[in-house]
């Protein structure tokens, strides 16, 4: 930044220094030139003017006569121009020298159109052509400078007229501005110049470069501000030694203002920002950091206020060059300050910037001429420039080995707390485990008094919700080791976001809140990982019933077009203060200033809404302000050009519906589910799939929990109670699934109907219900659920609990077979099925030896049709009431053998076989072995 201040001071110097150098013999307007010339006179004092107002006189009409209207250019030379101007100038040059001397005479920059005509005793010797119209390289000397040569023999004396046009308004010095410059020596100087410049740009651009790539490869914005740093630094220089004009392109001198003040606005920002990020001033230093930055700013606006309302460049230059003292002065209290503490960035800044102030010393005192003025010092500041840059570069590289140490030290502890929360959730879920099994089993046995049926629901509630927490926890622990894969598939989106948000329609009854879910009725693909998108939903809306008081309202809002599709989920709650909201997906951030006072839970939802959401690269926007309530605003992308990230694993050949469904986009998802009429046969039933049952009102979650189970099972929908104890009693499912709060026939009386019912009583039965309290708990497990989830519920989990349920179930008719002691007895069977079966299995053996005993007779015994008792024995064994009866007289028939109460015929006959070889061949079908085997 001391570049700018020196520069635009040394302009100033250097027009002090030079404005007297007219040197050597002069008499009247002509120069005249010996060995004692230096190499650079000002001959603007000397030369005759006058302004051509018609801008029609020519060089012949000068030499006619016309060159009597020259005169010395005065103070008020200028001031009643009309433009465009032309000004005619003459000056006589002669050389006393026993040489030739070839000379370049420096016209004004600012003449757009330049004619000069050489003259020797009236008649004209050349004519050179120059102005800013003309391009550098085209220029007789090839400059963005208006050059024309003279070339003197010993003794000769020429005379040069210069017309000159100037389309707008200059100073008045400008009309005058001539110069002798020696022509080898500044041809040299010129050469000299735009290699070092040349050279100068390619070692900042370089550095740039690497900036830029280290940027690209770190993320360290100093590295982008150290790149844009260097190129506007280079640019600023290129365009104040002219070498720009020459080697790119010619700027028109007005815009070439523009960017030169551009580029000075940039140098003073982008020091700004530099220097602030590198001493790390903003955290270190706040105060002077916010001086800093003010100062900034109010140079750039001021020398924009100034070159508007004034016309001075000098004194804008002079105020400015105040301002900079003033902002290097703040810029380098905390830098000293830092280099006093012995900080490796504050010395080495201090460094820099002591040599970068050094070289605008020496330019300054160049200019002053109190030391020899050559080309390095006048290229002092670029050589200052490229070392600071250097030493710049290298701090910058030394904080970057402290940054990537920082951040593997604070990679590795993060690892070891991942690791932590990892192995403490796993050693937390076994006891948890061990907790909640013996009292669940307590809660299911006969014995326990209303209370300590209250304290043991209470205990597994809360075991239940530590177990979320744990699981949380551990869910956190894998996004941090970067273990957590999406498995995506491709779904209707629309009705799975509808499906998990009415599932919340009972909490939003018993809450009194006003729940509405507003959707598209066509399908709408989309890929997307279902348990963790159901998590995404679930949570946001826990959030909103958790801040949102009774007789609110929360709407889920489902949106989307050709490449995006949008979820919004608002609700009229407490409400989040804005200072809170950037924070509020941070892990374990409680906003508790919430005016509901219900502020409990882990602080862990919210965080992982927003990582499985990035998983997904989606985003989430939050507006919200108190008292009014808070909006979510997910948006996800449609198709699967996004699915190529490492962390997303594309699920196979899954159906993304039934195919029994029509899901073309005329029709109503609503409508869809009366469509699924097992009644008439609409879906043909999987013999090798079990079957379940789901009883719900509410057709977006009845859609949902289809879409949940259809792949695995058979499934059989009834939007009621009535209409499901009917679909219990046709199609005999292997589990059931219930909404407790139905019309009609609410899901306790399901559960007290259908268990008191021998033919449907062995159907396990799982109750859903928003209803949390514990009394509600014991009034579902004492009409005989098997299973007692609070919705909204987790998929995942209710899946894992039916599997469960149906694998009991498995299990049991296996041990019911293999078992020949009434093993069900022991087993987890209601009563009303142990007695059944226990009636059953006393009946047969009271008529085991009776060949002609069978079904009719057994059915008749139990008081059923021998449909009824074909289906209820199938459902408790797997078998039919004839192979049943088979199954006992087998059994039978294997301990007598074993205890050699009779030969083969013997047993056959007392276990109501009439024949021995078919007594013979159904023994070896069911043990391996004959009867006979066993008594040899």
């Amino acid at each position: 930044m001391k570049c700018l201040f020196t520069l635009l001071f040394s302009k100033f110097f250097y027009l002090i220094v030079t404005t007297g150098m007219v040197l050597g013999q002069s008499s009247s307007n002509v120069i005249f030139i010996d060995e004692k010339s230096p190499d650079h006179i000002s001959i603007g004092k000397k030369a005759l003017v006058f302004y051509d107002s018609d801008g029609t006189i020519n060089i012949q009409a000068l030499l006619k006569g016309d060159s009597l209207r020259f005169h010395e250019a005065g103070s008020e030379f200028g001031k009643d121009f009309e433009f465009p101007a032309v000004v005619w100038s003459k000056i006589n040059i002669t050389n006393r020298k026993s040489e030739n001397d070839h000379r370049l005479i420096l016209l004004c920059d600012l003449a757009d159109s330049i004619q000069a005509f050489h003259l020797e005793n009236g008649k004209i010797l050349a004519e050179s052509k120059s102005g800013t119209y003309i391009r550098p390289l085209n220029k007789e000397i090839p400059s963005n400078k208006n050059f024309i040569q003279l070339n003197l023999e010993p003794d000769q004396e020429k005379t040069i007229y210069i017309r000159s046009v100037f389309n707008k308004p200059v100073a008045n010095i400008h009309y005058s501005h001539l110069y002798l410059r020696h022509a080898q020596k500044e041809l040299s100087t010129m050469v000299f110049q735009m290699g070092v410049q040349s050279f100068y740009f390619g070692i900042m651009m370089i550095l740039s470069l690497l900036g830029f790539i280290l940027f690209k490869v770190f993320r360290e914005s100093s590295f982008f501000y150290f790149g844009l740093l260097g190129l506007v630094f280079s640019s600023y220089f290129l365009l104040f030694s002219n070498a720009f004009d020459i080697l790119i392109y010619p700027i028109s001198p007005e815009f070439h203002v523009w960017i030169v003040m551009g580029s000075i606005f940039g140098l003073i920002i982008l020091g700004f920002l530099l220097i602030s990020r590198q001493i790390s001033m903003k955290l270190l230093y706040p105060k002077i950091y916010k001086v800093f930055r003010f100062w900034t700013f109010f140079i750039v606006g001021s020398r924009l206020i100034l070159h508007f309302i004034m016309g001075d460049v000098f004194f804008i230059s002079f105020i400015n060059n105040i301002l900079l003292a003033i902002w290097i002065i703040i810029a380098m209290i905390p830098v000293i300050h830092l280099s006093w503490k012995r900080d490796p960035n504050g010395i080495q800044m201090l460094l820099g910037l002591g040599i970068l102030f050094s070289s605008f010393i020496v330019l300054i005192l160049g200019l002053m001429g109190l030391i020899p003025r050559n080309t390095w010092v006048l290229m002092s500041v670029q050589i200052g420039s490229v070392l600071f840059y250097s030493l710049l570069f290298v701090g910058m590289i030394e904080k970057l080995k402290t940054i990537q140490k920082e951040k593997l030290e604070l990679s590795t502890i993060n690892e070891l707390k991942s690791r932590f929360f990892a192995n403490i959730s796993h050693e937390f879920r076994t006891p948890l485990t061990m907790i909640m099994g013996p009292i669940t089993n307590l809660l299911q046995s006969s014995n326990q008094s209303e209370k300590n049926k209250k304290l043991l629901s209470t205990a597994k509630q809360q075991s239940g919700k530590l177990l979320e927490m744990v699981n949380d926890l551990l869910e956190l622990s894998k996004l941090d080791s970067k273990n957590v894969k999406l498995l995506v598939e491709k779904k209707n989106i629309v009705s799975f976001v509808k499906g998990v948000a009415m599932s919340f329609d009972s909490l939003s009854e018993i809450k009194n809140i006003h729940l509405e879910v507003i959707g598209p009725n066509e399908i709408v693909p989309m890929w997307f990982d279902p348990a963790k998108m159901e998590i995404i939903i679930t949570n946001l809306l826990f959030n909103s019933f958790k801040f949102t008081s009774e007789g609110g309202s929360i709407t889920v809002e489902i949106k989307s077009n050709k490449n995006h599709l949008t979820i919004i989920i608002s609700d009229t709650g407490s409400g989040i203060s804005a200072n809170k909201i950037p924070y509020i997906f941070d892990r374990f951030f409680q906003a508790e200033d919430n005016p509901i006072g219900d502020i409990s839970g882990s602080g862990i939802g919210l965080s992982l809404v927003k990582e499985y959401i990035n998983l997904h690269q989606g985003s989430i926007v939050v507006a919200s302000e108190i008292g009014r309530g808070s909006c979510f605003t997910l948006t996800f992308l449609l198709g699967g050009d996004h699915l190529n990230s490492k962390h997303i694993l594309i699920k196979e050949d899954v159906q993304t519906k039934s195919p029994e469904f029509d899901f073309s986009p005329n029709r109503n998802l609503h409508d869809q589910i009366s469509d699924y009429n097992f009644e008439q046969n609409t879906v043909k039933i999987n013999k090798n799939k079990a079957t379940i049952l789901i009883v719900e009102d509410n057709s977006d979650v009845r859609l949902f929990l289809l879409d949940q189970f259809v792949h695995d099972f058979n499934v059989v929908v009834a939007e009621n109670g009535k209409k499901g104890i009917e679909m219990a009693h046709l199609h005999q499912p292997e589990l059931i699934i219930t909404d407790a709060m139905m019309p009609e026939v609410d899901g306790f009386e399901l559960c007290k109907s259908l268990k008191g019912d021998l033919n449907t009583s062995h159907i396990p039965i799982i109750m859903l219900t928003a209803r949390t309290e514990e009394e509600e708990r014991i009034k579902g497990l004492e009409f005989g659920a098997d299973d007692y989830i609070t919705k909204p519920f987790n998929s995942r989990e209710l899946k894992v609990r039916a599997k469960k349920l149906i694998e009991i179930r498995v299990n049991l008719k296996k041990n019911l077979l293999e078992n020949p002691s009434l093993h069900y007895q022991s087993s987890e069977l209601n009563q009303m099925d142990k007695d059944f079966l226990e009636k059953i299995e006393s009946y047969i053996y009271k008529n085991i030896s009776d060949p002609n005993f069978g079904v009719p007779a057994l059915a008749k015994s139990v008081m059923m049709n021998q449909a009824q008792l074909n289906r209820k024995l199938k459902s408790l064994t797997e078998l039919t009431a004839s192979k049943y009866i088979q199954h006992l007289k087998l059994n039978r028939a294997l301990l007598m053998l074993q205890q050699k109460e009779g030969n083969v015929s013997e047993v056959a006959f007392e276990t109501g076989f009439s024949s021995n070889a078919y007594f013979i061949k159904c023994f070896k079908e069911k043990f391996g072995t004959t009867p006979g085997a066993l008594i040899e």
